[in-house]
């Protein structure tokens, strides 16, 4: 909705073209940067409609993300790179109800 608010009409909609992209990207890219820096996860899960729906969009947001953080940290060497650090789930859109009982199922 805040894509559709900001570019006037529905991101399925949007060119793949149209530098919307950029700006969500880049908005993605900022949002991995403070959870990477605050929580030092080993693996970041990037899902949902969008992600889904707009798949060159991970590569352009992995890129931004490796140049916001500078050299400040070697994605490479906490985790094989950015190919492997930032990624799509496995489940793809099955990946909250299934992720959740599958952690269920392990905690039991």
């Amino acid at each position: 909705m805040a894509i559709a608010a900001r570019a006037g009409l529905p991101a399925s909609q949007i060119p793949k073209d149209s530098p919307v992209w950029d700006l969500v990207a880049h908005a993605l890219a900022q949002l991995l940067h403070t959870i990477v820096l605050a929580t030092a996860p080993r693996r970041i899960l990037i899902g949902g409609g969008v992600a889904e729906g707009r798949p060159e969009l991970l590569p352009i947001v992995r890129r931004k993300l490796v140049e916001s953080l500078n050299g400040y940290l070697k994605l490479e060497d906490i985790s094989g790179g950015i190919d492997c650090y930032a990624v799509p789930p496995g489940l793809g859109s099955m990946a909250g109800p299934l992720g959740a009982l599958a952690l269920a199922a392990a905690v039991i």
